[in-house]
């Protein structure tokens, strides 16, 4: 995202370096000039300097005054009317501190951690509403289009903001859940009732984490987790859902390739792709029709247009539908962000250019061919894989847990019960000793008193009191060179990049995670 002519000015306000670093070097990118100050003192002298458009506010300062302080100053001079302030919190538990700062006159806020296109919208918007405080007053713009585009911004960023809180919920139960029952499936006999009815619990927490993760797509931080899959199993899965979503007047049909063909891919977001298309399909034949998907091996020499450089071989999913179509003007706005042939309020004018950014992700491209007063279609290209056998499902038969913990001694660090509980057990299991903190400040008195032994520390990312990296921070000031690892529902290149997690140094565990995974993860980061 680019700023206006004029540079913007700005002053991040944090304790943390990196963190700083982080949103400065954002910042520097799109052409922002950026100072900094690590505490409430620096930050007062900074401003009183002058010159500056955007505060970037981190809530709590470590020692002495914190965010809200420096904010209760700001709004007390007018000759800082025109500042605009966004609070900066490391956590999505901070709500009424958060609520707090609004209410003494911050503008927006972002919670940890932060998409850069994100962080460049907000500070663009804040700096036009906090320079408008300072300007006569203007006529309203009779731009509809304008007002439109803001209230499906407003309406995606709640949404988004629930969908991630209740996906991390989720992750929680589903996390307690997996690991109970593994544990249960390691102990029950081979062909026992106890062993069925577990091993169904297992599929059905399996098919809820893959809808947990649709849920999270909606947020602003989806994790994106791309594995080998054939599609045609993926969309062969998908109809049944598809034809409830559609109606009756819509007939389905899927036409798959003879052979098996593999791809690597994320198939949350192919799921909400093909989604995404077929209601835009259905939007094109209000009286019903026919949606036709369709999947062929297409050779890139064969392709009259086509990526110039890439892989050889594609695997092309066609969606295709029996409705009006599009003229050519339509069509080579279709994949534009905002742009929407729906009547207004009825479409953000997103969903196909997060198709488009999904399958480039991916490595692949899409095109679409339409005629008037006829049909449409959609043409996915994945790249194909050499391989010719999709990823291994879950195994019938429950491995045991690995054993090779005995001697080392774990402290435990979430503030979630069920978490904690079932990771504590796991842990045991496998021969650890186990030390519990059911909140940041209790994990760093334990740490504290070094007649204990600590060899490892797992900990949560979200956390009410401080982030996992401040715990990682705070112990490792005590005890340098401690394992840490952190678990998380958010993706491991996104913390990193947000300087949240720090790649070589603390081992990255995803929720909803397994028994065995969590043994994997606390052995690689001893042994590392």
């Amino acid at each position: 995202m680019s700023y206006e002519k004029s540079t913007v000015r700005a002053l991040i306000v944090d304790d943390d370096p990196v963190s700083r670093r982080w949103l400065g070097g954002c910042l520097a990118r799109d052409g922002v000039a950026c100072e900094e100050a690590s505490d409430a003192e620096s930050a007062r002298s900074a401003l009183e300097r002058g010159g500056h458009d955007v505060v970037l506010l981190d809530l709590f300062l470590g020692s002495g005054a914190t965010g809200l302080d420096v904010l209760t100053w700001m709004r007390a001079r007018p000759e800082l009317d025109h500042v605009g302030v966004i609070i900066v919190s490391a956590n999505a538990g901070d709500e009424s501190a958060v609520a707090l700062a609004l209410q003494r006159g911050a503008d927006d806020y972002l919670v940890k951690p932060i998409r850069p296109v994100e962080l460049a919208a907000r500070v663009t918007a804040v700096r036009r509403r906090s320079a408008r405080r300072v300007e006569p007053a203007r006529p309203r713009s009779e731009d509809p289009d304008v007002s439109d585009r803001l209230q499906h911004a407003m309406q995606l960023e709640t949404v988004g903001r629930l969908a991630g809180g209740i996906a991390h919920d989720f992750n929680n139960l589903l996390t307690g859940i997996t690991s109970n029952a593994d544990l249960g499936l390691d102990d029950a006999p081979r062909g026992s009732a106890a062993r069925e009815a577990l091993e169904e619990i297992q599929r059905a927490a399996t098919t809820a984490v893959a809808l947990t993760r649709q849920l999270a797509s909606f947020s602003r931080t989806p994790t994106v987790e791309p594995t080998l899959l054939d599609p045609n199993d993926l969309i062969e899965s998908l109809r049944k859902m598809l034809r409830r979503l559609l109606g009756d007047d819509i007939r389905v049909v899927f036409t798959p390739r003879q052979q098996h063909g593999i791809v690597r891919i994320d198939p949350v977001q192919l799921e909400l792709a093909l989604v995404n298309l077929a209601l835009n399909a259905r939007h094109a034949m209000p009286r019903g029709g026919e949606l036709r998907l369709t999947t062929s091996d297409v050779s890139a020499d064969t392709l009259a247009s086509k990526p110039v450089s890439g892989p050889r071989r594609y695997i092309r999913i066609d969606v295709s539908d029996t409705g009006h179509g599009m003229s050519p003007e339509i069509q080579a706005r279709v994949f534009e962000p905002f742009f929407t042939t729906k009547a207004r309020g009825q479409g953000t004018g997103f969903g196909l250019a997060n198709v488009r950014r999904f399958v480039e992700e991916a490595g692949g491209f899409i095109d679409v061919e339409s005629v008037a007063g006829s049909s449409t279609t959609f043409h996915l290209y994945l790249p194909r894989e050499r391989t010719t056998a999709p990823m291994a499902a879950r195994r019938d038969d429950h491995a045991p847990i690995f054993e090779g913990l005995r001697g080392k001694s774990v402290l435990v660090v979430d503030d979630d019960e069920l978490v904690r509980r079932a990771s504590v057990r796991v842990l045991q299991r496998s021969g650890a000793d186990v030390l519990v903190a059911a909140s940041a400040p209790e994990a760093v008195e334990l740490a504290r008193d070094l007649t204990r032994t600590i060899d490892l520390v797992l900990t949560d990312l979200v956390m009410p009191d401080m982030s996992g990296s401040d715990v990682a921070r705070h112990i490792r000031a005590i005890r340098p060179g401690m394992p840490i690892v952190c678990a998380s529902g958010h993706g491991r290149e996104e913390l990193v990049e947000q300087g949240v997690c720090d790649a070589d140094e603390i081992a990255f565990l995803a929720k909803p995670f397994t028994p065995a995974a969590l043994v994997a993860k606390v052995s690689e980061a001893l042994a590392a």
